[in-house]
């Protein structure tokens, strides 16, 4: 379910601005619930807290049918954002044409 149907479901709105880091000295990962456009609240989707947090993005591509498309909307989208993208990861059974049409065309 996304962020904000499970907000709705329990009564409360997800405000971006109240979302606070916590300070760390490990390795800190946010993830991501399914996709950068899925909605956090009516006025907010996932793209807008990475660029909120200035967030850098490992992209999960899981291979399936489709997944030249997502990723590579996914990544325009990111990238208009100037938000960094510090790797791939090629998730499933290998398909090479399609991890190096996703490489080549990123």
């Amino acid at each position: 379910m996304s962020p904000h149907a499970a907000a709705e479901m329990e009564g409360v709105t997800i405000d971006i601005n109240t979302i606070i880091v916590p300070t760390t000295k490990n390795t800190l990962i946010i993830e991501g619930a399914g996709g950068i456009m899925v909605p956090i609240n009516n006025h907010s989707f996932v793209l807008d807290l990475i660029e909120k947090l200035n967030a850098e993005v490992v992209l999960v591509v899981q291979n399936y049918l489709g997944c030249i498309n997502h990723s590579l909307l996914t990544i325009n989208a990111l990238k208009q954002k100037g938000i960094k993208i510090k790797g791939l990861i090629f998730n499933g059974g290998p398909h090479p044409s399609s991890q190096e049409i996703i490489l080549t065309y990123s």
